[in-house]
């Protein structure tokens, strides 16, 4: 009987492991890697939305103060120039992978839609993984400070807030991922690129970033709250 229930079960795991390599096998992947848009002389591209294997990326551009937020598509690699003139930036010194990359800018002012990537196909989607690395603007104001921002120290902390929302607009969940951390005994303020997961949002149609920070002011969150992202993955 012993033997006969073990025979049962080892067929059955073989089942279930032959129908998820199935499923995987199915399973179509889709890579924005931001490397379509097209750049000039500038290095960069901040005053227009950007779309690229079905998703839209917000861009909020005021012609007036020269100024945006949302996505700015980039090439720029200097790692060593402090301050907004070289925000476009990344600190690694390279894109994840290719040439290009997006810098992500959440302005509080403009509410937590003001950076929002959004599925075009009007369905819900499962992102897999995300290419994320701090911009040498925003990593060098913690790593140094600024007239603006504090150095970071014991107990700072400023992290990416991604919230996944639904074809039907319903809010279905949350995930973080810190560009830098200084709690509880950490000291994380990383010049890499990061391969985040992020199949625990579940299926989205679109995704709101937003930020928080330990270092705030009379006017919301000192330190500049801006990344690089590139190599979304997300199923078809």
């Amino acid at each position: 009987m012993k033997k006969l229930l073990y025979a049962s079960l080892l067929g059955f795991m073989a089942v279930c492991v032959t129908a998820c390599q199935s499923e995987n096998k199915d399973e179509e992947l889709l890579t924005v890697g931001f490397e379509q848009a097209q750049l000039g002389t500038t290095g960069y591209a901040e005053s227009t939305s950007y779309s690229e294997s079905g998703i839209v990326f917000s861009n909020n551009y005021n012609a007036d103060w020269g100024s945006w937020s949302g996505f700015a598509v980039s090439n720029c690699t200097d790692t060593e120039t402090p301050g907004y003139l070289n925000m476009y930036s990344v600190a690694a010194g390279k894109a994840a992978s290719g040439k290009q990359f997006a810098v992500a800018f959440y302005f509080e002012s403009d509410g937590p839609k003001s950076c929002n990537l959004k599925f075009s196909d009007g369905k819900d989607h499962v992102i897999r993984s995300v290419s994320i690395a701090n911009s040498t603007y925003g990593y060098l104001s913690m790593l140094q400070g600024s007239a603006f921002s504090k150095k970071f120290s014991d107990g700072d902390f400023l992290v990416m807030i991604f919230t996944g929302i639904d074809a039907k607009g319903n809010t279905i969940g949350t995930m973080k991922h810190y560009l830098a951390d200084f709690t509880n005994g950490n000291h994380k303020l990383s010049t890499d690129w990061e391969t985040v997961d992020f199949s625990s949002l579940g299926a989205v149609n679109e995704v709101d970033i937003t930020f928080d920070c330990s270092d705030k002011g009379d006017f919301g969150i000192n330190t500049p709250t801006y990344a690089c992202i590139d190599n979304i993955i997300y199923v078809k």
